[in-house]
């Protein structure tokens, strides 16, 4: 997810102004949520390809969730 080639500081000033812009900081969003929110950023704003930034999030959501909670993520979809 580095092709981007933003410095760190560039990247969170992005994802910040992103989520502002959206109005995401007006509502407590959920931990699941902000994965999609993450998503959403990488391949709108970063031009990532939505397969392989799902994959990478995908592998994270599986080391922070148990089993039953990223089935109930999946089913319900990448999709805010």
């Amino acid at each position: 997810m580095n092709t981007c080639k933003l410095k760190p500081f560039e990247f969170f000033e992005k994802l910040a102004d992103f989520y502002y812009d959206a109005g995401y900081h007006n509502i407590n969003r959920k931990k699941e949520e902000q994965y999609r929110i993450l998503r959403k950023f990488s391949s709108e704003i970063l031009g990532e390809e939505k397969s392989k930034i799902e994959k990478i999030l995908e592998k994270d959501l599986k080391s922070a969730f148990n089993d039953e909670e990223v089935r109930r993520f999946l089913k319900k979809g990448w999709e805010i």
